[in-house]
C-alpha cells in the first residue's frame, strides 16, 4: 500500500518537473529543473522499491545505486553548468 503512494509521488514529481521544464526559456534553469526531477524522482522510486521487496540483498543494492546518485548527479550538473558558463551563453531576461 505505501510504494503505491510512493510510486503515484514518483509520478506527480515527473509530471510538474516536465510542466516547470517547458515553462522555462533559460537554460540554467531547465538544467536545474532537470537535475532536481532526476535526482528526486530516482530517490523516491528506489525508497519505493526497497519498501516493496523489504530487507534484502535487493535494497542493499538499490541503497547503492541511491549513494552513487546522490554523489554522481550534483557533480555532473555543476560540469555542465560551467561548461555552459565558459561557452559564453546569456542569461534569458
Amino acid at each position: 500500500m505505501i510504494q503505491n503512494i510512493v510510486y503515484i509521488a514518483v509520478c506527480v514529481y515527473l509530471f510538474v518537473g516536465i510542466i516547470s521544464f517547458v515553462k522555462y526559456n533559460d537554460i540554467y534553469k531547465k538544467l536545474f529543473i532537470s537535475s532536481l526531477i532526476d535526482t528526486m524522482a530516482l530517490i523516491t522510486l528506489l525508497i519505493g522499491l526497497m519498501i516493496s521487496k523489504g530487507f534484502s540483498i535487493f535494497s542493499l543494492k538499490l541503497l547503492l545505486i541511491l549513494v552513487l546518485t546522490l554523489i554522481t548527479v550534483p557533480i555532473g550538473t555543476h560540469i555542465i553548468s560551467r561548461c555552459i558558463y565558459f561557452s559564453g551563453e546569456r542569461l534569458d531576461e
